[in-house]
């Protein structure tokens, strides 16, 4: 008779878990909200600016006039043609590299010349980059220029801005 009891209770028991589980399911289901999936997304939400893409982004922040908009825009897109051939070219070095890496007698000399001219090119895109920004400077007014000098300040990669890359760093 004891034994009855106790499987009445356990089965009691994981009906009462079952309709709980149930439940919850169906809340969570029911009242989950919409949300949106970038970062774009999440910035044009809180700042309730509908003219915000990260397309047109210095353009708003610089309050660039229609002028400097057209011309920006211009140069903008034969940059960003370049800086596109610049990554292909890395991504076929890479390709290479990882090729050439899981071969049975991978040849380290080949390795080391193709990530050396992953970093040649590396070292052009960085350039092309401040040539670009170098280009869009010649466009601003003077209080253009002092914002668009605290935008590149916030940009760079100083330590104190990445924090969460010390995770890495060998102790």
């Amino acid at each position: 008779m004891d034994t009855i009891k106790q499987n009445k209770v356990l089965i009691w028991t994981v009906i009462v878990l079952l309709i709980g589980n149930i439940v919850t399911i169906s809340a969570v289901w029911l009242l989950r909200t919409e949300r949106p999936t970038n970062r774009i997304t999440n910035k044009r939400l809180l700042t309730n600016k509908s003219n915000y893409t990260h397309r047109n982004y210095l353009t708003n922040k610089l309050e660039l006039n229609q002028v400097q908009t057209v011309v920006y825009n211009e140069f903008k897109a034969n940059h960003f043609k370049s800086m596109r051939a610049l990554k292909d070219s890395i991504y076929q070095y890479k390709q290479l590299i990882n090729t050439e890496l899981f071969n049975e007698d991978p040849n380290t000399i080949l390795i080391n010349e193709l990530s050396d001219t992953i970093g040649l090119l590396n070292a052009k895109f960085e350039k092309a980059n401040y040539e670009h920004f170098l280009k869009l400077k010649t466009l601003l007014t003077p209080e253009q220029q002092t914002k668009f000098k605290g935008l590149m300040n916030d940009a760079s990669c100083s330590p104190k801005t990445h924090r969460h890359r010390d995770r890495n760093k060998v102790k």
